[in-house]
């Protein structure tokens, strides 16, 4: 299409194809600058609190640890596998619990009596002898306030450290029943508070685990899990109903029974952080939360995966376990999760942290370990939670700032196209100018002609 000048001349507007497609590369360059703005320019190598591109998962400020120089031990990304003694590899033995003795010392226990022991943080492990048998298997693993640990199991076995693993002596606990399948010492204030529970309920001790008494519970004797703050506040969940959670806040004198807002599912693991707050997680990776004590909500996270293990830092950050070598990672609270990326193997059957970046999980026959709350480049945002956390899109925090460079990219295309046109407008303009000219010069031309001619008498 032309359209006419005022001297007469023609100019040629651009094609609209053309247009639109100066238009659509102008704007895909703005959206992957303010794309980049907001993720920093992209997935760091290793713990910068990127993942997939997008500032869904901000990873915890580094904590200050004494291994911090120690070669791997400052380096590594994500979960790394551990060095484990190659009878443990081999034979997949099962490990079911784990905690950090202290910042350097890490002890996890699993079936036929195994007690493992790191004092690299994680790095390497190695196995520890105790006067358990082979036959009988560890589910629970506690450190007192005293800093003693504590590991029992099946028939009632309960064995006690007070050199942070290193060595191991069987302690009597009268009163006890059943298989042990978790133990806690929660109360800071009163320290000789523990609570127990066993294939046969819940139970107490008042003397530092040396007797146990029963804990009378809606639930019977099918306490599934259980999870104490303190000598008074805590909650079981168990009974003929799957889901059904109890809480206390007189040591188990009166329970009121939670609402868990339909949400029927058996627990694998419970935390609680404070007198009326805890987390709740299903067998299908089902996580609830309560900040009251018996109004429970559910978080995002529901990957329809068989989960044995949770773990919490600080109320915020987050971590869940379950088979095929899944974990997920909350670092606010359970609003958005994203998966950690994990070598393979069948189950993720514990999980414990330092503080919210040192932390080490195990499984069968494998132990990692994190410096960096488990992120790396590999892992997967928005498995969960809002359009905010999908990592699909931009984070609602960034909207202002794509809707300015959108619009500053619009103005861009439209200068662009205007320049463009005025190019072409020069270009296309000077081949119609001379065509109109031409003739005039030509009668100008024949003038002179006939002047001359006349001047020289022709």
């Amino acid at each position: 299409m032309t359209r006419p000048t005022a001297r007469g001349r023609t100019i040629q507007r651009p094609p609209v194809l053309r247009s639109l497609v100066v238009l659509a590369l102008v704007l895909c360059s703005v959206l992957q600058m303010s794309q980049s703005a907001v993720a920093g320019g992209g997935v760091p190598a290793c713990g910068g609190g990127l993942v997939g591109g997008t500032s869904v998962a901000p990873a915890p400020a580094v904590q200050t640890h004494p291994l911090a120089t120690n070669g791997t031990a400052g380096s590594a990304c994500g979960w790394v596998p551990a060095s484990v003694p190659t009878s443990f590899a081999t034979n997949l033995t099962s490990l079911w619990g784990v905690v950090w003795a202290s910042p350097q010392v890490v002890v996890a226990v699993g079936i036929v009596g195994t007690v493992m022991r790191s004092v690299d943080a994680g790095e390497t492990w190695n196995t520890v002898s105790t006067p358990v048998p082979p036959s009988q298997d560890f589910h629970a693993l506690a450190r007192d306030f005293g800093g003693a640990l504590w590991a029992a199991g099946t028939a009632t076995t309960v064995i006690r450290s007070v050199d942070l693993g290193a060595t191991w002596y069987s302690v009597p606990a009268s009163g006890l029943q059943g298989n042990v399948t978790s133990l806690s010492f929660p109360d800071a204030a009163d320290p000789s508070f523990a609570y127990a529970v066993t294939s046969s309920g819940l139970f107490v001790s008042q003397n530092g685990g040396t007797s146990w008494s029963d804990v009378p519970t809606p639930a019977g004797s099918t306490v599934r899990t259980a999870a104490f703050y303190d000598a008074a506040h805590g909650w079981v969940e168990g009974g003929p109903s799957p889901g059904q959670v109890y809480y206390t806040s007189d040591g188990g004198a009166h329970w009121t029974t939670g609402n868990t807002q339909g949400v029927g599912t058996m627990s694998a693991s419970m935390v609680a952080e404070g007198p009326g707050t805890a987390w709740l997680l299903g067998i299908k990776d089902t996580v609830l939360r309560t900040f009251d004590g018996t109004n429970w909500s559910s978080l995002a996270l529901d990957s329809q995966q068989r989960s044995h293990a949770l773990t919490s830092v600080d109320g915020q950050y987050g971590w869940v376990g379950s088979e095929d070598a899944n974990l997920f990672y909350t670092w606010n609270g359970g609003a958005c999760w994203v998966q950690e990326a994990v070598p393979a193997i069948p189950e993720i059957y514990a999980i414990g942290f330092e503080n919210a970046t040192w932390g080490v999980s195990v499984g069968d026959g494998v132990i990692w370990y994190t410096r960096d709350a488990g992120i790396s480049p590999y892992d997967t945002p928005g498995v969960a939670g809002s359009d905010a956390c999908t990592g699909v899109g931009v984070p609602a925090v960034t909207l202002p700032l794509l809707l300015v460079s959108s619009l500053a990219g619009l103005a861009a295309a439209v200068l662009m196209l205007g320049l463009a046109r005025r190019g072409r407008s020069r270009g296309r303009g000077s081949k119609p100018r001379a065509e109109e000219e031409a003739p005039v010069a030509r009668q100008r031309h024949r003038a002179r002609y006939r002047s001359r001619k006349r001047y020289i008498g022709g």
